[in-house]
């Protein structure tokens, strides 16, 4: 099984995105949300009862974290360099 990661562009009214080996075999795709500060939105999150599952990485073509809420519902964030 490959993970998903797709990231919906409004300036350009498309969708990009990348398959990945799953890091482990219960993992599920995780859908990504463009955000203008990652900081800001991991911030704002932990505030309203969420758990950072994994804090800010860079990849050459921007940043990422992926969040979960209390219902264990993960989200990615997106922000681009």
């Amino acid at each position: 099984m490959r993970k998903t990661r797709l990231l919906y562009d409004k300036k350009n009214a498309g969708i990009s995105g990348a398959l990945m080996q799953k890091e482990n075999p219960q993992q599920v795709s995780t859908q990504f949300l463009i955000v203008e500060s990652l900081e800001d939105y991991i911030n704002k999150a932990r505030q309203l009862g969420a758990r950072v599952v994994k804090d800010k990485q860079e990849i050459s073509e921007g940043y990422y974290a992926v969040l979960e809420d209390p219902q264990r519902n993960s989200i990615g964030i997106w922000q681009n360099k």
